[in-house]
């Protein structure tokens, strides 16, 4: 990835939003945020407005750091398991059905979701066998273990809210954009 991509590189404020609001209300957020983003603190966000990959990675993980040992398991995928439950009941609830059809059909869709997010990155799924799959992300700009874990739990209820049973979402893989794509393992029954 070129530095001018990288520099261009945009979430959507759906997915800044709900960090930002919760950093808000830790009361020591400020001296815990670097200079550049303390604006976040005080700023009116909005959920159509495009701001930077680095900021919302830096905020997540600020705000993962911070709550961590309050979460039961990976704080990471909870925030993402979080993120999927809120955007199918709230802002994106009018096309939850188009993602709630099946487990399979929801998997196919995943690389339609990801652009109403983000501005780099595509998703690839493959189809491995009766409930077994490859998901790979290439060319995202926020690619690291801590951003990727939150697809994971985004993933995981969403296959869930389809009508997946026993899931299982592994990330493999989340190195920088340049060295390959991201990687995840998607195991599931729909019976």
């Amino acid at each position: 990835m070129e530095a001018h991509e990288k520099a261009n590189a945009s979430t959507k404020g759906t997915a800044i939003i709900e960090i930002v609001k919760a950093l808000r209300g830790i009361e020591d957020a400020a001296r815990l945020l670097p200079e550049k983003l303390q604006h976040y603190l005080t700023e009116s966000l909005l959920s159509t407005k495009w701001y930077p990959e680095e900021d919302y990675k830096a905020l997540l993980i600020i705000l993962g750091t911070i709550i961590a040992p309050s979460i039961p398991g990976n704080v990471w995928e909870y925030f993402g398991e979080q993120g999927a439950a809120r955007d199918m009941s709230g802002v994106y609830a009018g096309v939850a059905d188009y993602y709630k059809s099946d487990p399979w059909t929801a998997l196919q869709r995943i690389g339609r979701l990801w652009p109403l997010y983000r501005n780099t990155g595509r998703v690839e799924v493959v189809r491995l066998g009766p409930g077994k799959a490859q998901i790979l992300l290439h060319d995202y700009a926020g690619s690291c273990p801590e951003v990727c874990g939150t697809t994971t739990g985004y993933i995981r209820h969403l296959l869930v809210l389809s009508g997946g049973k026993d899931v299982e979402v592994t990330l493999l893989n989340a190195p920088p954009p340049h060295l390959g794509p991201s990687e995840w393992s998607i195991k599931f029954r729909t019976e």
